[in-house]
């Protein structure tokens, strides 16, 4: 009986301390769970970022229209009113102008063949006198190049051909003085350099003063700034010589009589450096101007390299006037939310601090979109501003050069295009908060050590590469004859466009083989599955870490719940409350369920238990009987 008081004491002890322990417990979480009015601030602040988030979100879509229409304005330079970002009109006239000069211009190899290139070609384009039936063009058809015809092109003022020259003796030094030691060299003349670019004017002497007859001009007097051709970069002085020509028969006699001038002065001689043709051609069906350049360089070394510039511009882009209302109404309003844009990210910088904004992917990004705008616009409001100082159309019988703002307006754009990039990249940022877009941004963000340290490795190789290109086929293959050049080519190897290989092996059949073998078995065997296998294990630690959400999922509880209540209002679907109040429904239904269960397997445990304290007492008492008759029977014998 004593046994069975102290095991049932024990018994009761132990479900004492338990109860006490799950009392405990059920304090504690009482402790730690929140009020209600915590819990309405909290669903509160939520929604209150996510419509923050939506409203962001559909700014920045409309931002993002604005640019677009922008862009595809300062690219489309057709004849319709309305950009349609359908550029061929523009694509046909710079072909065309590229077919009509830079064709013949190609076959200069010398001083001859530019004169008859002058003659024979360039001022019989500019200036046709007869239709392809050889009957004669009327005077309001005179001035517009073309072949056997007029075309659509307009020539503004004159044709300007300017000469840059060197100075007498500019070769190096010590190489002048031996060769002038043993006689073989009296003059010499070197490569182009601004501080050896000869100002003296030459020429046969003028009958009036005797001065010499071609006078230089600075780039001040000129309207030209500096440029850089493939050989060298040239100053925007020079000699100058116009052309003055009305597309009339009486201009087209003085051009050709003042080119035979030219040849008997000997205007091109050893001092002789480059040779600028530069005209200006408009469109008046487009709207748009093509700043021509026919750039003869004459490198010290010997021969002549011809190129063909062009420049082609809308006049909007230089004159206000001349732009569409609807893209300034559109550029004004993109520029009015950037200024939002960088006024909430200066806020966001002073609120983070400088260290912290700048610590993140996102804030060296954004801070780099507005940098680049910054810059974009610059050169847009410089290019408007010089304009301002030259007049549209110029005189006929005056050469206007409109080089130095047309090249604004194309670094304008250049940098605008960097612009749409950085813009259109950083939608991402917002798509990222989507849980079925997190799932790749996770992947990529766990990939992006790896992978810097791959692009180190693969930069490696490829500078190896190049460096072996360069001294191997340097001075004998075009795509060859610099670094960056025989980068770009293995670049293009790596995605399989090897037309230069043939050439290669016919300049050397064993390095030429040799060095394509290798870095195509390198590069995309080893180094392409090397990248391909970075990226499948930041995508497999990502799916191992984390659930994804699908796209589906994501739409049915995200994108199409505002639908819900159209279909709750017309009876196609039940409304939240009614589906929440038959979730409860059921939940308390099952919730009773299981505490009927648990109450009855609780009173089964309770009675199991009694039968095994009576089982185990009639066990006791069995076991003290026995004792107790094995006792008395030793009593008794």
């Amino acid at each position: 009986m004593e046994g069975t008081t102290k095991s049932a004491w024990t018994s009761e002890k132990r479900q004492g301390t338990a109860s006490s322990a799950t009392k405990s417990e059920a304090h504690q979480s009482d402790e730690k769970k929140p009020s209600a009015v915590q819990l309405v601030w909290a669903r509160y602040k939520i929604g209150q970022r996510l419509r923050s988030h939506n409203v962001e979100f559909t700014i920045y879509c409309v931002y993002l229209i604005l640019l677009t229409w922008v862009v595809i304005n300062v690219q489309d330079l057709g004849s319709s009113s309305l950009p349609s970002g359908n550029n061929e009109e523009s694509f046909f006239t710079v072909d065309d102008i590229r077919n009509k000069f830079a064709a013949p211009f190609q076959k200069v190899l010398g001083p001859d063949e530019w004169f008859s290139f002058v003659n024979n070609t360039l001022l019989p384009m500019v200036s046709p006198l007869v239709w392809y039936d050889n009957s004669p063009i009327n005077a309001s058809d005179l001035g517009f190049p073309g072949t056997t015809a007029p075309g659509g092109l307009k020539l503004l003022g004159a044709i300007s051909v300017r000469q840059v020259r060197v100075q007498v003796n500019s070769c190096p030094t010590a190489f002048e003085e031996d060769f002038r030691s043993l006689g073989l060299l009296r003059r010499c003349y070197g490569p182009y350099t601004l501080e050896f670019q000869d100002e003296n004017d030459f020429g046969p002497p003028l009958a009036v003063g005797g001065l010499p007859k071609y006078e230089y001009s600075n780039a001040e007097e000129n309207n030209e700034d500096s440029f850089s051709g493939r050989v060298a970069k040239y100053d925007g002085g020079g000699f100058v010589v116009l052309f003055q020509t009305d597309g009339s028969q009486e201009s087209r006699d003085a051009s050709v009589a003042k080119l035979a001038e030219l040849r008997r002065d000997t205007w091109i001689d050893r001092q002789t450096r480059a040779i600028f043709i530069d005209m200006n051609l408009f469109n008046p069906v487009t709207n748009t101007l093509s700043i021509v350049r026919l750039l003869a360089e004459l490198p010290a070394a010997g021969g002549v390299i011809p190129t063909l510039y062009m420049r082609h511009v809308g006049l909007g882009m230089m004159y206000l006037k001349y732009a569409r209302n609807a893209t300034l109404a559109a550029e004004v309003a993109m520029l009015i939310l950037l200024l939002g844009f960088a006024i909430s990210e200066l806020a966001r910088m002073r609120r983070l601090g400088l260290s912290a904004y700048f610590h993140t992917m996102w804030g060296l990004f954004d801070f780099s979109t507005i940098v680049l705008y910054i810059v974009a616009y610059g050169f847009r409001w410089r290019a408007l501003d010089m304009s301002q100082w030259k007049t549209f159309p110029p005189e006929q019988l005056t050469f206007t050069s409109y080089s130095y703002e047309a090249s604004l307006v194309v670094t304008f754009r250049n940098v605008l295009g960097m612009c749409a990039v950085f813009s259109w990249a950083r939608l991402f940022k917002s798509l990222k908060r989507t849980p079925f877009m997190e799932h790749v941004f996770r992947a990529l963000f766990i990939a992006i050590p790896d992978l810097l340290y791959f692009c180190g490795c693969f930069i490696c190789v490829l500078f190896g590469f190049a460096l072996a290109h360069f001294l191997a086929f340097g001075d004998e293959i075009y795509e060859c004859r610099t670094l960056p050049s025989c980068m770009l080519l293995l670049w293009r190897t790596f995605l399989g466009q090897g037309d230069v290989v043939d050439l290669m092996i016919e300049r050397n059949r064993v390095l030429g083989a040799l060095f394509f073998i290798a870095w195509t078995s390198l590069s995309a065997i080893v180094l392409l599955n090397v990248f391909l296998g970075i990226i499948v294990d930041g995508y497999t630690r990502v799916a191992n870490e984390y659930e994804r959400i699908s796209f589906g999922e994501y739409l049915q509880s995200g994108v199409l719940r505002p639908l819900r209540h159209v279909l709750v209002r017309y009876g196609f679907q039940t409304s939240e409350e009614e589906e929440a109040a038959h979730d409860s429904a059921k939940v308390m239904e099952l919730l009773s369920k299981e505490m009927e269960e648990a109450a009855a397997q609780r009173q089964l445990s309770r009675e199991q238990q009694a039968r095994d304290v009576a089982e185990l007492t009639k066990r006791k008492r069995k076991k003290q009987q026995e004792r107790i008759e094995v006792l008395m029977q030793s009593v008794m014998s």
